[in-house]
């Protein structure tokens, strides 16, 4: 599933998948080659996969929830990227993160085991 969630994100943006070597120094927005375009790309991309991880077409049964679960998910993902860069904290663990907490909020737990 997780390879699914983001396949061919690195075909179509090369910028990004070019910094793969890491520093002992982390490095910022302009040094990774990221412009503000090719982060709100990778936001709306990650906001839409979203859709198949939770909500009424998950890809996993276990996991479909109310459309009221899915648009929570998608507000908290863009709300937190409104403060944060995607630089620097990784969107598909955050759109995992806001997928489990917006069950919790709209009461329609997902079970972790």
């Amino acid at each position: 599933l997780a390879r699914k969630f983001a396949s061919g994100f690195h075909e179509r943006f090369p910028k990004a998948a070019q910094s793969t070597t890491r520093s002992s120094t982390p490095q910022t927005t302009e040094e990774r080659g990221w412009d503000v375009t090719d982060q709100e790309t990778l936001i709306r991309f990650h906001a839409h996969q979203i859709q198949t991880l939770v909500g009424p077409a998950a890809i996993l049964p276990e996991l479909k929830r109310s459309a009221s679960v899915l648009s929570t998910a998608i507000i908290l993902f863009r709300r937190f990227y409104l403060s944060n860069s995607a630089a620097e904290v990784p969107p598909r663990k955050i759109a995992a993160a806001c997928a489990f907490f917006a069950s919790k909020l709209e009461e329609e737990r997902i079970e972790i085991s």
